[in-house]
């Protein structure tokens, strides 16, 4: 799609408050969406075409706005308005919204998507023409804000307050302006697309949101200058060996050229105390970890910097592969995968803090649980950095360690002389975070003393006395394996 047939028209605040209203007074919102669609969720809707089943009948104004703004289908024009009255009617036709076919001027259809999503309306473009063509191969397709991925993204994103939030990739602007409407001061929304920055500052509009400003521009080229105490990205990771064809879709010769960009820029942009969280695919090489490369993006001022990978899958090659070869449209990337000599596919959170206390740098990773969102990532990210400050075993000492309740125990017995012993153990726990740790006997009877009223001090010189913990092991080296017990959501404290 070229930027220069865009559909929308950039009504008067008046007529974006009047549309707006509207909506809502006729119950199109995320709730009576999802209700009337039978899901959980917005990013799990699917369109007639998709072969939905529920919410496919055409008795009601809500059912008329699913039908038109977010399947894609037609209706007849008489049969619309006899369920909507004639000011949102009038209100989507001034705005561009709605249209008439080609071939039929009977026919309403809608030139965008238009849905609710994160108490927001959001346009983006449609994935198929009125002739069911698909669309999404145009250079400048801007990407629906509720994709399963784009939802994985939101829910990936700390909600806490911040001064100045920029939002790269940025696409429809659906991160920029869900900050702008609930945890950020103010909030950027910079894209490469001309189309995709046109959207944005219409669904600005549409949301009536003043603390958010579109810019078009190669990531931080827009902004240069300015920094950020928060920057997030959704960039673009599919590899493409040729120029960008979609610019949404296309992240370079390796995928990772966009995500590159964003991190090497983040020295001159982040803030000291100041967080990135991108969401995306990249690779672990042989000899060479997603965290070496990401560390050597940073260049010089690496140091300055935490990074931490949350993890939403990861996956070997061959399975990767296999999984790709059931996409009938995805490109062949054994050749590229084998070249880099690539061992696994990480998809998930990249996190980067610029820390301000003087102290080394953390890198580390884990693998989010799918149903935890950011209050798990955001926890992650903020105990995984407190324990690196060099007086933390003080305050572990003196923590009252308790067992999650989402903490199993799996014990293996194997015989030896005749009778069955216990040979070994294994932790495991499947939320907040999908993790497994096998380990000595004396792991498990350490986890079994942390009920919540010890301090791990007196956790620790009670397993001496029992000759629970070998002898070799000091104060210190418990208290670090504490950490990674607390860190696999094995354990709780407060605090």
């Amino acid at each position: 799609m070229s930027a220069g047939s865009m559909p929308l028209a950039m009504g008067s605040p008046e007529q974006f408050r009047a549309l707006r209203a509207a909506l809502a007074d006729l119950h199109y919102d995320e709730a009576s969406i999802c209700a009337r669609a039978g899901i959980r969720s917005i990013f799990e809707f699917r369109t007639k075409s998709e072969q939905r089943q529920s919410g496919i009948e055409l008795n009601d104004a809500l059912d008329a706005l699913i039908h038109l703004l977010m399947d894609g289908e037609t209706m007849h024009r008489s049969h619309f308005r006899s369920l909507l009255a004639a000011p949102p009617t009038e209100a989507l036709e001034t705005l561009g919204v709605l249209g008439t076919a080609p071939d039929n001027p009977d026919l309403y259809y809608a030139t965008v998507l238009l849905y609710p999503v994160a108490s927001l309306y959001i346009a983006s473009d449609r994935g198929m023409g009125i002739d069911k063509s698909d669309i999404t191969s145009e250079r400048e397709v801007v990407y629906p804000a509720i994709s399963t991925n784009t939802g994985r993204f939101l829910d990936s994103l700390p909600e806490t307050p911040c001064e100045s939030l920029l939002d790269l990739c940025s696409g429809s602007g659906i991160a920029a302006f869900v900050g702008a409407a609930r945890y950020a001061r103010h909030a950027w929304s910079c894209d490469l697309a001309e189309r995709s920055v046109y959207f944005a500052e219409f669904n600005r509009r549409l949301n009536g949101i003043q603390n958010a400003t579109c810019l078009q521009g190669d990531l931080y080229r827009p902004v240069d200058g300015l920094t950020f105490d928060r920057i997030v990205a959704h960039p673009p990771y599919v590899p493409s060996p040729a120029e960008q064809e979609v610019l949404f879709r296309d992240g370079g010769a390796d995928g990772e050229q966009v995500l590159r960009g964003i991190v090497a820029g983040l020295p001159r942009h982040l803030r000291r105390g100041g967080r990135c969280c991108c969401q995306t695919m990249a690779t672990d090489r042989e000899g060479n970890s997603l965290e070496q490369r990401i560390r050597g993006w940073l260049g010089e001022q690496e140091r300055e910097f935490d990074v931490i990978l949350v993890a939403g899958n990861i996956r070997g090659t061959s399975e990767f592969l296999q999984d790709m070869r059931q996409n009938s449209k995805a490109a062949d990337l054994g050749p590229l995968l084998s070249a880099l000599n690539v061992t696994a596919v990480y998809y998930g959170a990249v996190i980067l803090q610029r820390f301000t206390d003087a102290r080394d740098p953390v890198t580390t990773r884990i693998r989010k649980a799918p149903g935890a969102g950011w209050e798990a990532i955001d926890w992650f990210v903020r105990w995984t950095t407190a324990a690196a400050a060099p007086d933390f075993d003080a305050f572990l000492r003196q923590a009252r360690p308790r067992i999650s309740p989402h903490l199993t125990l799996n014990v293996t017995h194997t015989v030896e002389k005749g009778a069955l012993v216990p040979s070994r153990f294994e932790l495991r726990s499947d939320y907040p975070f999908a993790v497994s740790l096998e380990g000595g006997g004396w792991l498990a009877v350490g986890v079994s003393a942390c009920d919540g009223q010890k301090t791990a001090g007196e956790i620790f010189v009670e397993l001496k006395q029992r000759d629970a913990i070998p002898s070799e092991i000091p104060e210190p080296q418990f208290l670090r394996d504490l950490r990674v017990l607390i860190s696999c959501g094995f354990l709780e404290v407060d605090g």
